[in-house]
């Protein structure tokens, strides 16, 4: 029924977008589709695409429920394992060749396991019209597992999308052109595997975690255009936010079911309560135990009517909820604040309301604020028209073809872009703070006007190499580990919050309470005469200010290509007269504000962008933790050319 609720939500948007309702016609854009969580998201998705409904996601999920990304990907896993039989049979069946199942087993049965995918002669297997799509596949196929070889992923990607007709493909039957945008998911991982030194087959490897429908595909930095279209979202991400149209879909789906196999809880009560075994004579459960899992059931339950109301309160003209599953609840009264029934599902929280109208009747009352249809799977789907016929590609064809649409037509290569992002902290060579290109580790005393309590950084960093007398072997805890920490408490310096040390960055410390605590002590003592400093000072009275900012600027290169750098400044503040200042902390045991012009060039112009003032409202800083000295680099910075340090940093990573 989940199906028939997904299609009849699809009738009804297409009657929403072409008679209306009560006089009034919406777009696609004006409808929202909200869930409480996303495992019915692949599901609306497909039924969307078949009924030529656009939309667009928060998330995306499914990755590899689409036919694209399977194609694309077995080609590619074809390329790197040549006798993986379930990627070959899946490029046979794929638009590259489209061959029927029953020929595509043919051709898999027939080929010896030891030859490479094509090199059977199908011609005693294939008709004319299969036989000359398969030969046309099998010089593409050579060609690109060729290539491949020594091409980047991102130029393989865009060869099979543009150059094999995959995209044509996709594009021009609206049915499936909502399958486009995934083009630049598959880029996007394969720029990040680019940047990650991985081989194609390490690649189509990384990607496998994605099969499962539920899996969501995150950290993809990419600027998607919203077009126009249905938004499909969770109820918890549309908080703030109003659609004209909404449907809450899916609210017979519980969460995840509660058991008595957790092992603990916590009472408000009662602190910590364990899971205990029962007497094998006496029996009977924990009471402690008991009351804390009530107490968690009552708390979820009071989120989720939280949540509800969320979901009530987004449409501006009409709402509709829909329910895949429903099954009448004698005990629907429970579900009232304060009858003791924890509901589980947002339609168990609206039950009571439902049954006071709908009780024993076929219509509400005449009172009723909303009217109830039956969903009939039979009738649904009968006003769609169906694009993605042959007749239709067929028509379309000679349509293009008659009006000469391509006799003055020219090829027009596609450059793959260059890396697109960039961070500041490649601009300037490896120094004693960070491990980088094999740099090796320096240990040294504290120079003159450090602080000597440092040296026991040094000894702590030393301790955790591998083999205590080779300096190149990176330590298990590092000068960038300290630094981190190190930054962590001159934010909370700034913010006023306690520092918070993530586990990754003292993993590798050898007695790890011990030196946590000597570390603690430095870092606090370093965070202690920062704000004892003027440019410290200046900080913490300042009217704005913010530590560990975030930033993406643009800067244009000397051909006109462009790059995005992004990263994260220690601290910026605006000053009393407007003009603001830029800090960046160094741990470093030595002062060479030189590394770093380019680096607080960055940080300058993307404040000068971000905040609407003149580069010359923008000073920088490089405050030395371990000397507590400032470095003032601003006029250093002001003469920096950033399109010649980023040229200078990409010549140096393709050495």
């Amino acid at each position: 029924m989940e199906e028939a609720e997904a299609q009849w939500i699809a009738d009804k948007i297409e009657e929403l977008t072409t008679t209306g309702i009560n006089g009034k016609v919406y777009t696609h854009n004006d409808i929202a589709i909200l869930m409480r969580t996303y495992a019915l998201q692949p599901l609306y998705e497909r039924t969307f695409l078949k009924n030529g409904i656009p939309y667009n996601t928060e998330v995306v999920t499914g990755f590899f429920a689409d036919g694209p990304v399977n194609d694309i990907f077995s080609i590619l896993r074809l390329c790197a394992y040549p006798d993986d039989t379930a990627a070959y049979a899946q490029v046979l069946r794929s638009p590259w060749v489209n061959l029927s199942f029953e020929q595509a087993n043919e051709i898999i049965f027939a080929k010896d396991k030891r030859t490479a995918p094509f090199s059977l002669d199908a011609s005693s297997i294939l008709p004319e019209e299969p036989l000359e799509r398969y030969n046309h596949a099998k010089k593409f196929f050579e060609e690109l597992n060729e290539s491949a070889k020594t091409e980047p992923l991102t130029k393989t990607i865009s060869k099979l999308w543009y150059e094999s007709g995959y995209r044509y493909e996709t594009m021009w039957n609206k049915t499936v052109s909502m399958y486009g945008k995934l083009y630049d998911l598959i880029f996007e991982l394969a720029r990040q595997s680019e940047e990650n030194k991985m081989t194609l087959g390490t690649f189509v490897d990384s990607v496998r975690s994605y099969r499962d429908q539920a899996e969501k595909l995150e950290d993809m930095d990419i600027p998607f255009e919203q077009t126009e279209g249905v938004h499909i979202l969770s109820i918890h991400k549309s908080k703030g936010l109003e659609y004209p149209v909404v449907f809450v879909i899916g609210t017979h789906k519980n969460g995840l079911r509660e058991n008595n196999g957790s092992a603990v809880y916590v009472s408000k009560n009662y602190g910590i309560t364990l899971n205990t075994p029962s007497h094998p004579q006496i029996g009977g459960t924990n009471p402690f135990y008991s009351e804390a899992h009530d107490e968690n059931k009552a708390q979820s339950a009071a989120e989720l009517r939280r949540l509800a109301y969320v979901a009530l309160t987004r449409a501006k003209d009409q709402f509709f909820i829909t329910n895949g599953k429903y099954k009448p609840n004698q005990n629907f009264e429970n579900h009232i604040p304060g009858h003791g029934g924890n509901p589980e599902s947002i339609f168990s929280i609206l039950e009571p309301v439902y049954n006071y109208y709908f009780a024993g009747r076929d219509e509400a009352m005449e009172s009723g604020p909303f009217t109830r249809t039956f969903i009939n799977p039979e009738e649904l789907g009968k006003g769609h028209k169906d694009s993605n016929s042959e007749k239709a590609k067929i028509e379309f064809i000679n349509k293009i073809e008659k009006d000469g649409t391509f006799e003055k037509a020219e090829t027009i290569s596609k450059e793959t872009p260059s890396k697109i992002y960039a961070k500041p902290s490649q601009l300037h060579v490896a120094d004693d703070e960070t491990y980088r290109n094999g740099s090796p580790v320096v240990a040294q005393k504290s120079a003159e006007n450090a602080c000597p309590e440092y040296d026991e950084i040094n000894r702590i960093i030393e301790s955790t190499i591998p083999e205590y007398n080779d300096r190149n072997k990176e330590p298990a805890f590092s000068h960038a580990n300290f630094g981190t920490i190190a930054h962590a408490y001159l934010e909370a310096k700034i913010t006023g919050n306690e520092p918070v040390v993530s586990n990754r960055d003292i993993a590798g410390l050898e007695d790890r309470t011990a030196s946590m605590e000597k570390i603690r002590k430095i870092c606090t003592l370093m965070a202690d005469r920062f704000e004892k400093t003027e440019l410290g000072k200046r900080a913490l009275s300042s009217k704005w200010h913010k530590a560990e900012y975030e930033f993406r600027c643009r800067i244009t290169l000397k051909d006109d290509t462009s790059r995005i750098i992004k990263g994260t400044i220690d601290l910026v503040f605006e000053n009393e007269d407007g003009t603001f200042t830029v800090v960046d902390y160094k741990t470093n045991q030595e002062v060479k504000p030189e590394i770093y012009w380019d680096q607080l060039a960055c940080y300058r112009q993307a404040v000068s962008q971000m905040m609407n003032v003149s580069p010359e409202k923008v000073t920088c800083s490089l405050y030395y933790l371990r000397f507590d000295r400032e470095v003032d680099v601003t006029e250093a910075a002001s003469k920096a050319d950033l399109a010649a340090a980023i040229e200078r940093m990409e010549s140096q990573e393709e050495q």
